[in-house]
């Protein structure tokens, strides 16, 4: 009888043995594919493509500043040209006048003035003293 339990336990303990050996197989595998997977085999791996797209999204991102700021000096350009078109200096600069009655109200029609009112003319370097004759 103890020879039996004895040859029990000595079974018991082979299979335990062996069920721990191919359980402890089976995890040394496991660390080893967990190891040779590319985000533990190089850990960078993944910042390393993070920072790239963070590059490549700064650099479209400056791109794009680059190309508003583009537009936008040239539609600046456009309107400075524009308003400077429109300045009443650059008016009489081209040899346009601006008439003013004695009381300084702007004249823009002839029947506005009549024989001897005085007139004040504007041109592009100063003012003339007038009458209407």
């Amino acid at each position: 009888m103890f020879r039996q339990r004895s040859n029990s336990i000595e079974e018991a303990r082979h299979r335990l043995d062996t069920k721990l050996s191919a359980l402890i197989q089976y995890e040394i595998e496991r660390l080893d594919s967990f190891r040779t997977r590319p985000a533990l085999a190089d850990p960078h791996t993944l910042i390393d493509r993070k920072s790239e797209e963070l590059l490549q999204i700064v650099a479209r991102g400056a791109d794009i500043s680059s190309l508003v700021l583009e537009r936008f000096q040239a539609q600046l350009a456009q309107l400075t040209g524009s308003l400077r078109g429109l300045s009443p200096q650059n008016t009489l600069d081209r040899g346009y006048a601006i008439v003013r009655d004695a009381d300084g109200h702007v004249i823009s029609r002839a029947d506005q003035v009549s024989s001897g009112d005085a007139l004040r003319v504007r041109v592009s370097e100063g003012e003339i003293d007038t009458h209407v004759d």
